[in-house]
C-alpha cells in the first residue's frame, strides 16, 4: 500500500516545513508555560543527564538519574543535596527533560510562590508548537486543514504570550 506511506511522508514534510520554516523567527520567542502548582514533591530526569542551577551554583546530574524538589520556607529544596534556593533551573543535556513521566522540550524553572512550588516550562515558540501539534493536530486531516491549524495555533500563542506575565509565565 503506497498511498498511506506517501500521505504520511507528505504530512510529515508539510508539518516540518510549517513548524521549522520562517527562518527561525520562532526560535527567538520564548514561551513560558505553567505546568504545575503544587505543595507535593517534584521529580525531574532526562535520558541524557541534567544541569541543575541554584543561583550561581551549577550541578551536573548523570543520565537517567532523577532529582527531586520540595517546598521549603527558604525556597525550593533540592531533596538529594539539602540545598534551597528561591528558583531552581533544570536543563536537559539532550532533547527533553522529564517532569514526572512526561517529556518537555526546553527547560524547567521551579520556584517558590507563596505556599506552593510552581513548575514552568521555558521553551521556544516553535518547540511549543511542535508539542501542541502532537497533542491536537491529526495527521489524517487534509493538508489545508493542517496548515490552517498551524496558523491558528501560532496566532493563539502569540496573542496570549503576555497574558500571565505578572505571574512569571
Amino acid at each position: 500500500m503506497r498511498v498511506p506511506w506517501l500521505f504520511l511522508a507528505a504530512w510529515v514534510l508539510v508539518l516540518g516545513v510549517l513548524l521549522l520554516g520562517g527562518e527561525g523567527r520562532g526560535k527567538d520567542i520564548e514561551v513560558r508555560v505553567l505546568l504545575s502548582r503544587t505543595q507535593g514533591e517534584i521529580s525531574c530526569s532526562s535520558p541524557w543527564g541534567l544541569e541543575v542551577r541554584l543561583g550561581k551554583r551549577v550541578f551536573t546530574i548523570p543520565s537517567r538519574r532523577s532529582v527531586s524538589f520540595l517546598f521549603s520556607p527558604s525556597g525550593v529544596l533540592w531533596k538529594e543535596k539539602s540545598i534551597a534556593a528561591p528558583v531552581v533551573t533544570v536543563r536537559p543535556k539532550g532533547e527533553v527533560v522529564y517532569f514526572g513521566k512526561r517529556p518537555y522540550r526546553g527547560y524547567l524553572e521551579i520556584r517558590k510562590k507563596k505556599e506552593n512550588l510552581e513548575v514552568i516550562n521555558v521553551l521556544s515558540l516553535e518547540d511549543y508548537l511542535k508539542g501542541t501539534a502532537k497533542l491536537e493536530a491529526n495527521p489524517s486531516w487534509p493538508e489545508e486543514a493542517l496548515k490552517a491549524w498551524i496558523v491558528v495555533a501560532r496566532t493563539y500563542a502569540l496573542k496570549n504570550l503576555g497574558r500571565h506575565r505578572e505571574e512569571g509565565f
